[in-house]
């Protein structure tokens, strides 16, 4: 795969928890958590860094063989993006502007990681996701 420029779907929801991203998916109220190297990929995901320096920083900064990383962030690109989590731009995206915040320090480097569950919905949760979506959410609450 030729250099590729992530992006983050502006959709998604996200946070960091002690190192670790947490993101919601925007379409099937999915739950998706990151490991340490996993999050640094995402949070370098701003459209206008390659995923070539990506990989290159965090060669760097674990001491773990280029390829080895390389192989892993790819795979891990492309899965987020199968997910609709990430776009993988051919250059870099219009508009966007490089993230300047700093990313946890690794001391060791593992393959990143998804893991991904189902969340509970509310009605309430899903009606302001999607208003005038007809149905219960433009239901009137009844009057006791």
């Amino acid at each position: 795969m030729h250099d590729r420029y992530p992006a983050h779907n502006p959709r998604a929801a996200w946070r960091v928890y002690d190192g670790e991203a947490v993101i919601v998916s925007p379409d099937d109220s999915t739950m998706h958590s990151l490991n340490a190297v996993a999050t640094v990929v995402w949070e370098a995901a701003d459209g206008v860094t390659p995923l070539s320096r990506i990989i290159a920083r965090l060669a760097s900064d674990t001491g773990a063989p280029v390829d080895a990383v390389e192989r892993d962030v790819t795979a891990f690109a492309v899965q987020l993006a199968s997910r609709g989590l990430l776009s993988l731009g051919e250059g870099p995206q219009p508009g966007a502007t490089m993230n300047t915040r700093e990313s946890a320090a690794l001391r060791e480097y593992e393959a990143p990681r998804l893991l991904s569950e189902g969340i509970f919905e509310t009605t309430a949760l899903a009606c302001g996701k999607l208003p005038a979506q007809g149905g219960k959410c433009n239901a009137r609450p009844k009057a006791s």
